[in-house]
């Protein structure tokens, strides 16, 4: 476990980019992941991903001490482009996924859309229709954690199932999917201004990683009051 001084040099180094670094303050702040080393150039930490961490450095040299620090990784948040050769190469992960970072810093609750919805938290008797519909990934233990933490909510209309959000180990809001036949609705819309309120409610600061070719997703952080990142957080994983 890290000491109180390196918690705060990693504090001070984080917060000179907040938007950025979103995910890392609140993994740090709520406990859902452990520092690993922190400098004035740079941070690296444990996620709640099994040999999963993240990473932001100024510089490629930086990064390569703090790099060197880690044994085994199945995943990698990386915060800056320049040193993904270092990560694919260090750890055979060949898979990169660029994403902007959102965050709502908001302190007022988002005001409704006045939809007509019933919003309650699904259980693990949901796994099956959830990983139907769900496009990003299949890993049934993955989600079935999900569930069994109450971290997954639908929304229902009309007595259907119509749509779905979550809130990944690391706390970031994803896992929004809306149903064919219910989309354009202004559902999705509805389940992620709920879902922010929620971890307002809760103390948390809601923030999304939104994958850069979702030009609705982005659209939708933009209109609900989220602020996006300029640069990507890259994340490496083994295809």
């Amino acid at each position: 476990m890290a000491d109180a001084d390196s918690l705060k040099i990693a504090d001070r180094y984080l917060k000179k980019d907040p938007l950025l670094h979103v995910d890392m303050l609140e993994m740090l702040r709520f406990g859902r992941g452990e520092l690993v080393a922190a400098t004035d150039r740079g941070v690296i930490m444990s996620t709640p991903h099994p040999n999963g961490y993240a990473i932001s450095s100024d510089d490629p040299d930086t990064a390569s001490k703090l790099l060197r620090l880690v044994g085994r990784a199945s995943l990698f948040i990386a915060h800056q482009s320049y040193y993904l050769d270092q990560i694919q190469g260090r750890f055979g992960l060949d898979g990169a996924m660029p994403c902007f970072q959102s965050a709502y810093f908001g302190k007022q609750p988002i005001p409704q859309n006045g939809h007509d919805l019933k919003i309650e938290v699904l259980g693990a008797e949901h796994i099956d229709f959830v990983l139907e519909h769900y496009a990003l990934f299949h890993d049934r233990n993955v989600m079935l954690r999900h569930l069994q933490s109450d971290s997954m909510f639908g929304a229902w209309t009309g007595g259907q199932l119509a749509a779905f959000i979550g809130v990944h180990e690391t706390g970031a809001l994803g896992m929004l999917e809306v149903l064919p036949d219910f989309r354009r609705h202004g559902i999705g819309e509805a389940l992620q201004i709920y879902m922010t309120n929620r971890l307002l409610a809760q103390g948390f600061t809601p923030f999304a990683q939104i994958q850069v070719d979702n030009r609705a997703s982005i659209a939708l952080q933009r209109k609900l009051g989220y602020e996006l990142t300029e640069s990507n957080v890259i994340y490496c994983y083994t295809r």
